[in-house]
């Protein structure tokens, strides 16, 4: 990223421990309970991921904050240590209400009859709403970051293109993916010719000439999820960043890292490494 290429390792590696974090969560909440607040419906993993929190059906009987698992434990590990701490995720406003303590005194807070009748009928809504973690939702939950690639720029570039190029139902060539990136042709040819071993889990090789491309399930899978990552990407946006000046509609002006005001002082990070 433009904005953290030039930070230290150290710093590079809390940033990548917290984006992993907050894909881990989201994958977990999305699996379990779709996008949406189970009780209200009204805060999706999309745009309100970090209000989202693990609320317990009974805190007296809480052993572990189902954050700090992230760092160290695979998703289906996570997964079946939440169910067994009885539980589910809600959205912060809900979970607020259902951890209400004052439900029998609530007549005694309100002077207003109908007020504190429609509190309590928010707190009964949101415990019969409530849907603890079962073994029948935890076996959902798979561990798609356990298999991993290293990816470059060129195989991200080359695989999207064969992508748009099969939509339209063209198999591509070395030279028309040359044409089509702006890209010296002997390269191409190389870049598929060298690691044609790896290339094949994802790209179909029709040999002639020209030899031509076209993607297989998992190939298309994988443009896929590199899309679905840009996106998540281009939505992280920090609290701290929207009051500031250089935060706009069009994103962030900064163009260095030395510009953004937060990762100058390193308040953008709550933790360092050594303390996860």
């Amino acid at each position: 990223f433009r904005l953290t290429k030039n930070l230290s390792n150290e710093r590079k590696s809390t940033i990548r421990y917290r984006i992993t974090t907050r894909i881990k969560k989201k994958y977990i909440i999305e699996t379990l309970y779709g996008k949406k607040c189970i009780i209200c419906g009204e805060f999706n993993t999309e745009k309100h991921l970090r209000s989202f929190n693990f609320c317990h059906q009974d805190s007296s009987v809480k052993t572990v904050q189902a954050s700090y698992l992230f760092h160290s434990k695979s998703l289906p590990e996570i997964a079946d240590l939440l169910r067994k701490e009885k539980g589910a995720y809600l959205c912060s406003n809900c979970h607020t209400l259902y951890d209400m303590e004052y439900y029998n005194v609530i007549n005694e807070i309100y002077d207003n009859k109908e007020v504190s009748n429609r509190v309590k009928d928010d707190y009964l809504d949101i415990c019969n709403r409530f849907k603890p973690i079962s073994e029948t939702m935890v076996r959902k939950v798979k561990d798609p970051l356990m298999k991993t690639i290293k990816i470059r720029d060129n195989f991200i570039n080359f695989i999207t293109v064969i992508r748009e190029f099969n939509k339209a139902n063209i198999d591509a060539t070395n030279e028309m993916i040359s044409n089509h990136l702006s890209v010296n042709y002997p390269s191409v040819k190389s870049f598929f010719f060298k690691r044609r071993d790896f290339l094949k889990r994802y790209v179909n090789f029709i040999y002639g000439k020209p030899t031509k491309y076209s993607l297989n399930d998992k190939g298309r899978n994988l443009v896929r999820l590199l899309n679905y990552f840009k996106q998540y990407y281009r939505a992280l946006e920090l609290d701290e960043c929207q009051d500031c000046d250089l935060n706009s509609e069009d994103g962030c002006k900064a163009n260095h890292s030395n510009e953004c005001p937060l990762i100058k002082l390193g308040k953008h990070l709550h933790f360092k490494p050594k303390d996860v």
